[in-house]
């Protein structure tokens, strides 16, 4: 009922100036490099409304202000406003609110909380409509004039005990009287007891609470059950432990009298089996682990006085946890397998104490999801934080590229590390590269992943082979003669030395390719022609095979221009050749033959650009037929009849 949607932080750790972060209704993603402040910005949303009582989420000074800062700020550091939120009413509690104060009482669907450093709440002041608050809650009684007057009077609630005898009808007045001592009662002690008790009886218990998880909340592989009741709820070190011992319905201290435990085995058994399920959901990577528990039993001896002699003996039990390969019939311990499916199972086990409560609002604070998972894996993950965003806000922070999500970038935010301090931007506006290099990355993967629409591609050098390619495929298709198939995709990768790239990357993804590319290319390093082949590439074909001179090296796709053609362009484009150039200036490769021979070079996307502007219409039948031959070619290697 109520989402955050501005976080204004100042004086925390790496972060020295004020900082100011939108936040997003369902997922906002954090990204920077190691020591940027990721983490220390979750904290500081968790220390200000944390999920449960734990003091370790509490702001303490000494480990949490800026270190270089303590002696300037010596004194006054516990009243220094470390965090304040922004949070929106959103429509339910809205409604709610009016029917309690009226429509008109609060005029904005905002309001601002945070903390100080001696871990104090901050209400910034809020508006209110006194007047429409009084019209409402008198909106049945006789209204008279003087109850007109009153109302006008008041500028602030705390004015209605002094100025209600202007009311003359003694039962409105008294009601007044209740009304005034009704809400002080139930509200906050402020000057303003309207604002008092609107921040009491609707803000607070509405607020969400923030909810955090990180690797260290993972579970272990061996858990001292005689500790784990020993301690207490600031030992976070248990409390994934405890957890999932609640979630089994299990009461620890049972199982420390007993010796049997099937019972209990049986219930943490199947209480896996339902997370794991719950995993398999998102988890595509091995879907052949599963959970196996074991109560271990040590005896010890406690040394009484100086001789063992006396010692008296002791106990300690245990609960081991391995994980099991039902493919390979091997297990391990938790700890030593599998990192991403036990970051899965523990994230599902702790997020376990707040699925449930449904009439609670949460934002999910997690640090550094999926650090271990393999990429695929990742985007397992990514998935499963969308799905939780339907439900709650989810904060995150990553530094890996297949956890961000390209259709979603507007909802990154980047933190890099500067000098004086941490700062925290949106995308548009980082400029430091370190920080913005995994958005690249996922960016061009993206680009990548999406450049190949079709299963078979003809794979060119440049963005002029594309624009060419496809000029001339689509007047021959306007003609209705032969053309590339329509399940031919023609994709630009600019250079061959990209082809070997751009195949690995998108290997095993069952593509069919022909590369198109300059005979030189195409012989000049055997060991790189090996490697393409290798890729499972073996479809190379040459611009030069179409001009009946398969010895030209640097032929590109101007040599299949008829001569006269190219000429032609080269002197519309570069008027001042006109007279100068002759035909027997240019041969094949042309382009090169006339940048050798003129100072004034002219460029493979200037010459596209002009061709497609002025149309290929006016061409002499010699280029079309290259054309043609080129396009009848490429189908047959991809094993289409023409």
């Amino acid at each position: 009922m109520i989402k955050l949607k501005e976080v204004i932080l100042d004086k925390y750790k790496v972060f020295t100036s004020p900082q100011t972060v939108r936040i997003e209704d369902d997922v906002t993603a954090l990204v920077g490099m190691n020591e940027s402040g990721k983490t220390a910005f979750l904290e500081v949303l968790a220390k200000i409304n944390f999920f449960d009582q734990n003091s370790s989420f509490h702001f303490n000074p000494l480990s949490d202000f800026p270190r270089h800062e303590l002696k300037k700020f010596e004194g006054k550091i516990d009243e220094l406003e470390v965090a304040i939120c922004k949070f929106a009413i959103k429509d339910k509690l809205a409604w709610l609110i009016a029917n309690d104060i009226g429509e008109k009482t609060l005029p904005e669907n905002f309001f601002y909380f945070g903390a100080k450093y001696n871990n104090w709440q901050v209400w910034k002041d809020f508006p209110v409509d006194v007047k429409a608050f009084l019209k409402f809650n008198l909106r049945n009684a006789d209204i008279d004039e003087s109850v007109n007057s009153f109302i006008e009077s008041v500028n602030d609630f705390s004015e209605i005990p002094e100025k209600v005898e202007i009311v003359k009808n003694p039962v409105i007045r008294k009601s007044l009287i209740d009304l005034f001592n009704y809400i002080s009662g139930s509200a906050y002690p402020w000057p303003d007891p309207l604002k008092g008790y609107i921040a009491k009886k609707w803000f607070r218990p509405h607020l969400p609470l923030f909810w955090y998880f990180d690797e260290y909340y993972s579970l272990p592989s061996r858990i001292n059950l005689n500790k784990l009741v020993e301690s207490d709820d600031s030992d976070e070190s248990f409390s994934t432990s405890k957890a999932l011992f609640k979630l089994a319905k299990i009461d620890v201290n049972e199982l420390l009298h007993t010796d049997n435990f099937e019972k209990f085995i049986s219930e943490l058994e199947n209480t896996a089996n339902l997370i794991t399920e719950k995993i398999y959901s998102y988890w595509s990577t091995n879907k052949n682990l599963e959970l196996e528990f074991e109560i271990e039993i040590e005896h010890h001896k406690k040394k009484v006085g100086e001789f063992f002699k006396n010692s008296e003996h002791y106990e300690e039990r245990y609960l081991n946890i391995r994980i099991r390969d039902k493919y390979n019939r091997v297990s391990l311990p938790l700890n030593r397998r599998s990192k991403g499916f036990n970051w899965f199972f523990s994230f599902i086990v702790w997020f376990s104490q707040i699925e449930k409560k449904k009439n609670v609002d949460y934002v999910l604070l997690l640090d550094e999801p999926g650090l271990n998972l393999h990429a695929v894996a990742q985007a397992d993950l990514l998935k499963f934080i969308k799905d939780l965003a339907v439900d709650y806000q989810v904060i995150y922070t990553t530094h890996s590229p297949f956890m961000l999500s390209n259709e979603d970038l507007q909802k990154v935010r980047t933190i890099a590390d500067f000098q004086d301090g941490s700062v925290i931007s949106e995308v548009k506006n980082e400029t430091d590269p370190e920080t913005l290099f995994p958005i690249q990355v996922a960016i061009g993967y993206d680009i990548a992943q999406n450049l190949l629409v079709k299963k078979r591609n003809l794979v060119v050098e440049s963005v002029p082979d594309f624009i060419l390619l496809n000029l001339f495929n689509d007047y021959f298709k306007a003609q209705n003669e032969l053309t590339l198939s329509d399940t031919i995709a023609i994709t630009p990768l600019g250079g061959f030395s990209n082809v070997i790239k751009f195949i690995t990357l998108m290997s095993g993804y069952n593509l069919n390719l022909v590369v198109l590319s300059p005979k030189n290319n195409l012989h000049y390093d055997n060991n790189l022609i090996g490697k393409v082949n290798s890729l499972g590439v073996d479809k190379l074909l040459s611009y030069a095979e179409f001009i009946g001179d398969d010895a030209v090296d640097n032929a590109s796709i101007f040599d299949l221009f008829a001569h006269e053609d190219f000429l032609k362009i080269v002197t519309e484009v570069s008027p001042s050749l006109k007279g100068i150039l002759l035909p027997e200036d240019i041969t094949h490769p042309y382009l090169k033959s006339f940048n050798s021979t003129f100072p004034t070079p002219v460029t493979e996307i200037g010459l596209a650009s002009y061709v497609s502007r002025k149309g290929i219409e006016r061409h002499l039948p010699e280029t079309f037929e290259n054309f043609r031959q080129l396009f009848e070619k490429v189908n047959f290697l991809f094993g289409i009849k023409s």
